[in-house]
């Protein structure tokens, strides 16, 4: 109080005026609470990975943060991490910080009902999606075939064709438009705002302007340079390594998968992948003008000139890492080779003693388990069988198979995992055992001395 002013009238302003910025606000705890959600979805893949991990050290005063950032319209993405993959061909992959995946997690989780409840994609839309994925996807156009050709014994026809830099020629500007445009009209809920804010901070951030490469510099020369975004326009071109990217390509390509629909094509999509299937060859020939130009005028997009084929069914095709043919799905090659390529390679460095066979025991049974698991899918019993002999040549009393070779396991003596846990519970009952004998004869001296 300052009673020597005469302008001052010792009078403050009722607390109600600064409601709307008090954490105890019930949008506050209800974007509290939406987020928590989002972290607990994104935690379901990413736990014990190290930005989780340092993430989860201070759990509550991060999450505490990122929501009062959110609620303040003050959210700034972190630097995300570049680097470089060789397999199957160079690809650069930009991923966010571990705290951005939270907020990636909320978009997705608040656009995947709209998406999916106003049927903005074709049921045959097959990535990034509940319920789908690559495999369904190969099923689908395996049955479909089917359908058309009557079983093999009417022609029938399979074409595919690719987009050439899909990712990196997604116009920001325009996919940003489309999703406000979807927003605005269709969702209602109380977080409206946040919601807008967020998809545009998220789909106007330049994740390569403070990114931390993992990769040499070097490794980009690998790269065309239409392939990083690097070289790109700030308007162009999506981060692979986050999860909006996935669902907004969908969403990018969703107008021309309904296109194809309406012109009488039966698409089957998958990411830039597309097949159609057709008794009449002329009929898919003569569409392939009139879809380069749909792609080039209305979406910005360019078909690969060098990924268009179109064959008889009876010859089989490549279809997403499966080969379709006579009915049967069987597995790519390619991925038979890289399968043996590791375990030529275990069996060769890593299973020349036993001591570190016992050590590595269990992590060559994951690699072998996410191929089998995959090739458990195909008819690729005679393949398993290959596999399961090749690895117990050397392996033999530190691996073994099922009946079917569709899953291996190591030995029990082997499980270094399980080991380690199971001493961590005997570790655990000998200090229990240590604290209650501590308690028991320190009631007994307290008895004594009473």
């Amino acid at each position: 109080m300052n009673n020597n002013n005469k302008y001052n009238t010792n009078t403050v302003r009722p607390v109600s005026e600064f409601l709307d910025t008090y954490p105890g606000n019930p949008v506050f705890a209800a974007l509290v609470s939406e987020i928590f959600r989002a972290y607990h979805i994104c935690l379901s893949n990413k736990a014990n990975t190290p930005p989780a991990l340092r993430f989860r050290l201070d759990e509550a005063a991060n999450l505490a943060s990122l929501c009062w950032e959110v609620y303040n319209f003050e959210y700034i993405p972190r630097p995300s991490i570049a680097f470089i993959v060789t397999v199957p061909c160079p690809r650069e992959v930009v991923a966010a910080d571990f705290r951005d995946r939270i907020i990636h997690h909320y978009i997705v989780m608040k656009l995947e009902p709209l998406f999916e409840g106003l049927q903005v994609f074709h049921p045959d839309v097959y990535s990034c999606r509940v319920g789908k994925g690559n495999l369904a996807a190969i099923e689908r156009l395996r049955d479909r075939i089917w359908i058309e050709s009557k079983g093999y014994t009417v022609p029938c026809y399979v074409a595919s064709f690719d987009l050439q830099s899909f990712f990196m020629s997604i116009d920001k500007r325009r996919l940003y438009d489309e999703l406000v445009a979807l927003v605005q009209e269709n969702y209602f809920d109380w977080d409206k705002d946040y919601l807008l804010y967020l998809i545009r901070v998220t789909t106007f951030n330049s994740p390569t302007e403070h990114a931390v490469r993992h990769s040499p510099v070097t490794a980009w020369e690998l790269l065309p340079k239409h392939k990083s975004l690097y070289n790109l326009d700030w308007f162009l071109g999506l981060a692979i390594g986050n999860l909006p990217s996935q669902t907004d390509a969908n969403f990018y390509n969703s107008p021309f998968v309904w296109w194809l629909v309406d012109v009488g094509l039966a698409p089957v999509n998958y990411v830039d992948d597309f097949y159609l299937v057709d008794r009449d060859k002329e009929k898919i020939l003569a569409a392939m003008p009139h879809i380069r130009t749909y792609l080039s005028t209305e979406r910005g997009l360019t078909l690969h000139p060098r990924k268009f084929e179109l064959q008889p069914v009876e010859r089989g095709f490549k279809c997403l890492g499966g080969i379709v043919k006579d009915g049967e799905i069987f597995v790519n090659k390619r991925t038979v080779a890289r399968c043996f390529c590791k375990i030529h390679w275990y069996n060769e460095e890593i299973g020349k003693t036993h001591r570190h066979r016992a050590k590595y025991a269990e992590k060559f049974v994951g690699i072998l388990n996410s191929y089998l698991g995959i090739m458990s899918h195909y008819s690729s019993g005679a393949t398993r069988k290959k596999i399961a002999e090749t690895v117990l040549s050397v392996w033999e009393g530190y691996i073994v198979f099922d009946e079917e070779f569709t899953k291996a396991r190591p030995v029990s003596k082997y499980c270094r995992l399980k080991q380690a846990r199971f001493h961590a519970r005997v570790n655990r009952r000998n200090d229990l055992s240590i604290i209650n004998l501590f308690k028991n004869e320190q009631t007994r001296i307290n008895r004594s001395s009473n």
